[in-house]
């Protein structure tokens, strides 16, 4: 199994006290992937989106944006702590990367003056309006089943007759977290912005929907080959 940190003699080693051997420190391409959106998010919340969130909502809201940017950074580290060790293919980490921009591009783009994530899609869920961060909401589950079968994959995990299924109960569960995260906050944090009932269970229901285009393309065996899986033997 690869990890992050190699023992390899080489020009960037340091020589350990009394001549203890050679310990270097080489990354991986999890490594520069969690490093390089970590540092990308701490750009764009202390420039970016603290700009906006003031212009936007106001300073009432500075206990739920510090909550929120605190949660999101410290998901991050935990998930590079827990899967740097794996040695996931590049093209995963390219959709999990354009997945993550589908998302800030919400927080940044302001067409027509309004937010991207504000913009509705004409489509009414029981009276609810529908906006675009359903949109996202449905993209990143795809993208998540993704990259939790390739988790199972490096894993070694296998469940022939129920793996499609286990992929996207994975994925509801890790969305529900994040959703009862949110709804901590609003009953917590006064001058909330998102996180009721009803954004909640259609934030829930997208998740939902692109887990069901995950399974719906699996089903078709040409396009299976466009996903990792895990080894057969």
């Amino acid at each position: 199994m690869t990890t992050w940190a190699r023992k390899e003699p080489s020009a960037t080693c340091s020589r350990g006290a009394a001549g203890a051997g050679m310990r270097c420190w080489r990354l991986n391409a999890f490594d520069k992937f969690a490093l390089f959106n970590l540092i990308l998010f701490a750009i764009l919340t202390s420039s970016v989106y603290w700009d906006r969130f003031l212009e936007f909502k106001s300073r009432a809201n500075l206990p739920e944006f510090i909550a929120y940017a605190g949660i999101l950074m410290a998901a991050m580290v935990v998930a590079w702590m827990v899967l740097r060790s794996l040695n996931f293919s590049p093209g995963v980490l390219v959709v999990f990367q354009a997945g993550l921009f589908f998302h800030f591009a919400g927080g940044l783009f302001y067409p027509g003056g309004i937010r991207l994530y504000d913009h509705f899609l004409g489509i009414d869920f029981f009276n609810y309006p529908l906006r675009y961060d359903k949109v996202v909401h449905l993209v990143n589950a795809f993208i998540g089943c993704i990259v939790v079968l390739e988790i199972f994959r490096l894993l070694r995990f296998r469940a022939p007759r129920a793996l499609v299924l286990v992929v996207i109960l994975v994925v509801i569960g890790v969305g529900a977290a994040i959703e009862m995260v949110e709804y901590t906050i609003v009953k917590t944090i006064p001058h909330n912005g998102v996180g009721e009932y009803d954004n909640n269970m259609t934030d829930l229901l997208a998740n939902l929907a692109g887990c069901l285009v995950f399974a719906a393309l699996w089903a078709v065996k040409p396009l299976r080959r466009l996903f990792p899986a895990p080894d057969a033997g």
